[in-house]
């Protein structure tokens, strides 16, 4: 649900604020060039890594990550929601709030013609994959997948046809307006007066919030094609981060099981739920939020992990350990294979054999050292330093006292080192202020593939003059990382309105707190980009390139499958097709 404040209000107080007065009036803060330094307030560490800067009014911990506005350090140091984070700051600006802040009929009206547009969507996608012949490749895909009918009837999976218009057509007759299809994320204005449909030729998944209300749909094509999947944008009722799906189908089973199993995706959620895992959640992507955790914990606060068994699935799980860690949520985790994700590993060998992993998974500290001892060599002293240095930080998140002497104590063991010496080291490790490049890494799987993305958004996000000049030259959609892209829409957005995209403004829009985490380390880190421009330059050439060496990679393996076929004519079309890529790959070599 939309915040009650109007975003004017929490922008005056925002502007009369000082953020590192607010800040020393907690912690007590040094000049540290343009930036304000501490010892971070929610970590443990003894070299200062949580930086202040007073321009973009915005805070990030290069330690443990916490990044954000003056709301979102006060909610944390305070441990408040954000209606008692903004009382808190409005009297300290001098600011007056409304008793009770009331949502204006006409954002009411807004709410509700969306769960209405959204409803009839799922209705019409559901339609066309049971009803019609243009749903013939939705049904042959889930039939592919082993999905029931009776699954797809009750999960309200659809199928949208290939044509521009046919939802927006369906909504017409029933008299939707156009308005209320493009908030609510169905349409997409091609100009002033045209629209077309945002979801195509792609299977469709609903998703609920705990009401089994509809506010959001993700879609997949059903072949090779990029992207594989797209989102709707975040709207009144739909914020990115703060929904599970299908949490309101498997609540009640993780009530009486007292357990959750997290999987990432859609189908990695409905094979196990189909076969008989009822106390499922999927992250709706890889990278889990404190706000998913601490709508789960309202249910259980034991958790099984089961990504992909790939580095990406690693990634993610090790991203997510850490916020569950935090969030106090006790957690182990499946190892799956090489190669397999919850859905093939179910298909492949038997639900029963899933649920024995889930029984036997690993604890927090068996699973990560485990993948470090498969990375590193132990008998090596440096690499044995490099595991502790991976090791401490995960084990410094531990509240529980005896546990963290405990794993302690393991880890002392496996690497052959006293304690005392990695309880000294566990207080410093990943401290330090890391160069833009290095610390931004780890916001993709893909590092390195996708860095110039983090790179770029960092530095519209220090200099708001640069916005146009990307404009011009890339897309929203040219930006693959789903999180990046959701902030440089709001970058795009605010300049086209000729408002300032500052990021402590961009940070307000985003109520996902690991978004705002990002925003803050990527606009604090860009300060060491010394030429800008060639970093632009670079940045989007580099994005340029990455984006057509996938698609030149998706041409090979189709023409390697054409070739096989006696189609002459489809061969043909795709070397064009192939060779023009070349072509225009070559330019930005």
């Amino acid at each position: 649900m939309p915040r009650l404040i109007p975003e004017h209000v929490l922008e005056d107080i925002q502007d009369r604020l000082d953020i590192v007065e607010i800040i020393s009036g907690y912690i007590p803060l040094k000049k540290a060039g343009r930036n304000f330094r501490a010892l971070c307030p929610f970590h443990g560490e003894k070299t200062p890594s949580f930086m202040v800067n007073p321009i973009k009014k915005i805070y990030h911990c290069f330690g443990c990550g916490a990044g954000g506005d003056v709301f979102g350090f006060v909610m944390k140091y305070e441990k408040v929601e954000f209606p008692e984070a903004v009382k808190i700051l409005a009297d300290k600006a001098g600011v007056l709030l409304p008793e009770k802040p009331i949502v204006s009929e006409e954002t009411s009206s807004l709410i509700t013609s969306i769960y209405k547009a959204n409803e009839l969507a799922a209705h019409y996608f559901h339609g066309v994959l049971t009803k019609t012949d243009r749903g013939e490749t939705g049904r042959k895909y889930f039939e592919q997948r082993q999905l029931s009918e009776e699954l797809v009837k009750e999960f309200r999976l659809g199928f949208a046809c290939s044509k521009w218009d046919g939802f927006l057509s369906y909504a017409k007759q029933k008299d939707f307006s156009l308005d209320s299809l493009e908030k609510a994320g169905l349409v997409l204005r091609k100009s002033q007066s045209e629209y077309y449909d945002r979801f195509r030729n792609r299977v469709v998944f609903p998703i609920f919030d705990l009401k089994s209300k509809v506010v959001a749909f993700g879609a997949r094509t059903c072949d090779s094609s990029l992207p594989k999947y797209i989102n709707s944008p975040e709207t009144q009722i739909y914020t990115k981060g703060k929904h599970l799906y299908g949490l309101n189908f498997s609540k009640t089973e993780i009530m009486d099981l007292d357990q959750a199993v997290i999987v990432e995706g859609y189908l990695d959620f409905l094979t196990p739920y189909q076969s008989g895992v009822k106390n499922v959640v999927a992250s709706l992507g890889t990278a889990l939020t404190t706000d998913q955790v601490r709508l789960l914990k309202r249910y259980s606060s034991k958790v099984v992990m089961v990504y992909d068994g790939d580095s990406a699935g690693e990634a993610a799980t090790l991203r997510g350990l850490d916020i569950l860690i935090q969030e106090d949520v006790g957690v182990r985790i499946v190892n799956l294979e090489k190669g397999h994700d919850p859905d093939s590993f179910i298909k492949g060998n038997s639900v029963e054999k899933f649920k024995g992993l889930i029984d036997k998974a690993d604890t927090l500290f068996d699973y990560k050292l485990g993948l470090l001892l498969r990375k590193y060599d132990p008998d090596s002293v440096e690499e044995k330093v490099a595991i502790a240095n991976e090791m401490l930080p995960t084990i410094a998140k531990v509240n529980n006292s005896i546990l963290k002497s405990e794993y302690i104590k393991r880890l002392s063991e496996k690497l052959n080192c006293k304690e005392e010496a990695l309880l000294l080291e566990m207080g410093k490790v990943k401290t330090q202020a890391y160069a833009f490049e290095r610390e931004i890494e780890k916001y993709s799987p893909k590092k390195i593939k996708r860095i110039a993305e983090k790179i770029l958004a960092g530095i519209m996000l220090d200099d708001k003059h640069t916005a146009k000049t990307v404009m011009e030259r890339l897309t929203p959609e040219e930006f693959r990382e789903p999180q990046i892209r959701t902030v440089i829409e709001e970058i795009y957005e605010m300049t086209k309105s000729g408002k300032i995209a500052s990021s402590n403004k961009i940070i307000l829009k985003m109520t996902d707190e690991s978004t705002q985490q990002m925003i803050a380390e990527l606009a604090i880190a860009a300060n060491v980009v010394i030429d800008k421009d060639k970093s632009i330059d670079d940045c989007i050439k580099s994005i340029k390139k990455e984006n057509l060496k996938e698609e030149i990679d998706i041409l090979q393996t189709k023409l390697k499958i054409s070739h096989g076929s006696s189609d002459d004519g489809k061969t043909n079309e795709l070397l064009e097709q192939y060779n023009k890529l070349i072509k225009e790959y070559k330019i930005w070599s």
